[in-house]
């Protein structure tokens, strides 16, 4: 851009020069953040960190900054903290620094073994897999069968299986440990068989537990072996016992979204006020089948609106919302325009304490006006103008509080991270301003109604 010279070019390339110095300045506070002694606050800066090195890693002239990033990130590899270490080492291995992210690997192992800590054991296998053959080491581990069963898995297909792992890392032991895998997956155990005749076992707690832990089966299981399962767990929408019906609606979903023979067990869920599937929220499941889930749209809609919406964070929700958005007929988009109403009104009444909130210098200065406001119509009371004023000492107390957080706390290292303590100012700023300010406003009004008679 110097070099064409023109003033759009020019401007242009201030523009990114401001863009730059910006990014530097919140790097180095990310990269003090490393050696701060609250665990939540190193916790926060890897995230961050790595998202830059993404962001950076396709254009050369960053590399520099690229692996100063990683270095860091290594430093956090040795870290008391056994989640700070795992998510550490998760983000390592993604960067582009190979010398540098295959020091992650020993860490993404323990990982992944750990029973104690599982939140990141399925993110650390699926790192393995992304360090290609260099992970080498991981593969006894990664062939152990059943192995995300130990951990557990969340709904719907495992993104981040063992398999596909030892198909990434692509030696020739891993690609040898991946076809035996594939092979016992689609063997039974003795106690997966045990599990399908268990299915007709006449207390319904027992068929219950059976149908959970075949749906774990399932979800590590392609082939016959998963179909199979999904062929029980239609049979148990028969089921006598509801509870059982319904989570075997709900696993049912989870595993293939092309059977529809859930969608009316799920509406029966839905409406049922005394039982419910202790796996999935009914309208969750409803809605992961988009149009074909139409029948249900009228449903949801009189639940909604029989419901109501919930204002918890300040912001109108209902978990029926998503569900009919997904559906997406007419008449459930329709149905929708109420809350789309109420949720720009909420957007518009919240969006000026958001700015007060989190711009750092606005909260400080929001305190000191409601400081200045106090002190001014105290001073205005001794003159026998009945200001009530008292009530104002909430909101100085409230912005003052939200200002260390904002100041020390929230944007010290990048917001970001600490999305709950944002919630909670936001939340603190509407509540603490209005008890005070209602009072004194209304005071204020009665006030200037007799001073002009």
């Amino acid at each position: 851009m110097e070099r064409i010279g023109t003033p759009d070019a020019l401007a242009a390339l201030e523009l990114l020069r401001k863009w730059d110095r910006k990014w530097s300045a919140r790097e180095e506070r990310l990269f003090k953040a490393l050696d701060d002694r609250n665990p939540e606050v190193r916790g926060n800066a890897p995230g961050e960190l790595s998202a830059i090195a993404m962001a950076f890693k396709l254009k050369s002239i960053e590399s520099n900054k690229t692996e100063k990033i990683a270095a860091a990130l290594k430093q956090l590899l040795h870290d008391p903290t056994k989640k700070l270490r795992y998510r550490a080492a998760i983000y390592l291995s993604a960067t582009t620094v190979t010398a540098i992210s295959t020091e992650a690997i020993p860490v993404l192992i323990e990982a992944v073994k750990d029973t104690e800590v599982d939140d990141y054991s399925c993110a650390a296998i699926a790192a393995l897999g992304g360090c290609g053959p260099a992970a080498a080491a991981a593969v006894p581990m990664l062939a152990t069968p059943g192995l995300m069963k130990t951990h557990g898995s969340s709904s719907g297909l495992n993104p981040c299986s063992s398999a596909d792992a030892l198909a990434r890392i692509g030696t020739s032991k891993a690609l040898a440990a991946l076809k035996l895998l594939r092979r016992r997956e689609q063997e039974w155990s003795k106690h997966e068989k045990r599990l399908l005749k268990v299915l007709a076992d006449r207390n319904p707690n027992v068929r219950g537990n059976a149908m959970r832990e075949l749906y774990s089966a399932a979800l590590e299981s392609p082939g016959n072996k998963r179909e199979e399962i999904i062929t029980a767990l239609k049979r148990l929408l028969r089921d006598t016992n509801k509870a059982v019906r319904y989570d075997a609606a709900s696993y049912l979903t989870s595993i293939d979204t092309a059977a529809k023979e859930a969608i009316p067990i799920l509406i029966e869920a839905a409406r049922d006020k005394t039982e419910s599937a202790s796996h999935n929220s009914p309208a969750g499941d409803l809605g992961s089948f988009g149009p074909a889930a139409e029948d249900a749209a009228p449903v949801l809609i009189e639940l909604m609106n029989k419901k109501g919406y919930s204002y918890f964070w300040l912001h109108p929700t209902s978990e029926y919302a998503n569900a009919l958005k997904q559906i997406g007929t007419p008449e459930a988009i329709a149905a929708l325009k109420p809350l789309r109403r109420k949720e720009l009104l909420a957007t518009v009444l919240l969006t000026p304490f958001a700015i007060l909130s989190f711009i750092p210098a606005l909260a400080p200065l929001t305190s000191l006006c409601f400081v200045c406001l106090f002190l001014w119509s105290r001073a205005q009371c001794r003159k026998g103008r009945k200001l009530v004023y008292w009530p104002l000492l909430i909101p100085i107390l409230g912005w003052a509080y939200i200002a260390y957080e904002v100041m020390f706390e929230l944007n010290k290292y990048g917001s970001a991270g600490q999305p709950f303590g944002a919630i909670i100012c936001l939340w603190l700023s509407v509540f603490t301003t209005l008890p005070g300010v209602i009072p004194w406003l209304a005071s204020w009004l009665r006030v200037r109604a007799r001073l002009k008679l």
